[in-house]
């Protein structure tokens, strides 16, 4: 990549001037663009993860080898401006202003009103397709989006040389590209299922995708923003009832709310702390008392 003059793309004013190189972007796969400084979490998510009222307020990465407390996001200059633009409108933005907060969470309030398709013990189930205000196509754009970056790029962090983890697509890596930059239909052979969890008890929350597990000749992987749970499934052999399940390609458009109360992360934080290094200020912090204590 070659530099070009000093600008800068920040959304709000900067007194540091960046260059911007040139290069290939690699959602569109054009050559000799400006690459503009690319999130790989939308920083509105990373904002809605702060916690004000805490003496350290920014939120907590945690990866195999690294936990620590930073308010640095994870970017890299991946995308040219028309294709950062679309990530934007295609899902990062309405998907940012409709997860779960402290005292509000936009999406489940869209789907209470509704009748369920299906309930039990754990789970109840929506017709998407007949709901009012849900925007499917955003939820689903924005989720393959993050999968693919996950994929498509070996990310930076700027502490400690650690590096986010980077899952393993294979040629459905590149039908989701296509798929996202509008040169084809959503991809056969994956399905998107999304899963609200408005009572887990450590729902403001967001995690890196990663593989969850696999399944005969499938995979699943997962991540979550705060609220939202997604899953992504692949696979030649996928079976019905997982294609049934995408929000986007099935025909009701499912989506489901989970009743589940217990924190969904608390097995996998504990694994990831138990072999991670935990950052000094982050230890101090843990063992500190919260506010109001």
């Amino acid at each position: 990549m070659i530099p070009v003059a000093k600008r800068c793309n920040c959304s709000r004013p900067c007194e540091n001037l960046k260059e911007l190189p040139i290069g290939t972007c690699k959602l569109c796969r054009r050559d000799d663009l400006e690459l503009r400084d690319s999130h790989f979490i939308p920083a509105a998510i990373l904002r809605a993860l702060r916690e004000d009222r805490l003496p350290n307020p920014n939120p907590v990465i945690v990866t195999s080898s690294l936990a620590l407390t930073s308010s640095r996001p994870i970017t890299d200059h991946i995308l040219c401006e028309a294709c950062e633009g679309a990530f934007s409108r295609g899902g990062e933005e309405w998907v940012a202003n409709n997860i779960a907060q402290r005292d509000t969470f936009p999406l489940y309030d869209v789907l209470r009103p509704a009748q369920p398709l299906s309930e039990d013990d754990e789970l109840v189930l929506y017709e998407g397709r007949a709901i009012d205000g849900l925007r499917r196509d955003q939820l689903g754009y924005f989720g393959l989006s993050i999968f693919w970056r996950s994929a498509a790029h070996r990310w930076p962090m700027t502490l400690r040389k650690s590096r986010p983890p980077q899952i393993e697509l294979g040629p459905f890596e590149e039908a989701i590209r296509s798929f996202l930059v509008g040169a084809t239909e959503f991809p056969q052979d994956v399905a998107l299922i999304v899963t609200l969890r408005p009572f887990d008890t450590q729902n403001l929350l967001a995690t890196l995708p990663a593989l969850a597990r696999r399944e005969g000749d499938y995979r699943l992987f997962k991540f979550l923003v705060p609220g939202i749970d997604y899953t992504l499934a692949i696979g030649h052999s996928l079976p019905d009832i997982v294609r049934q399940q995408c929000i986007v390609s099935s025909p009701l458009g499912l989506i489901a709310v989970s009743k589940d109360t217990s924190s969904y992360l608390g097995e996998h934080m504990r694994k990831a702390l138990s072999t991670a290094h935990i950052a000094d200020k982050l230890r101090r912090f843990l063992g500190a008392p919260r506010p109001g204590k």
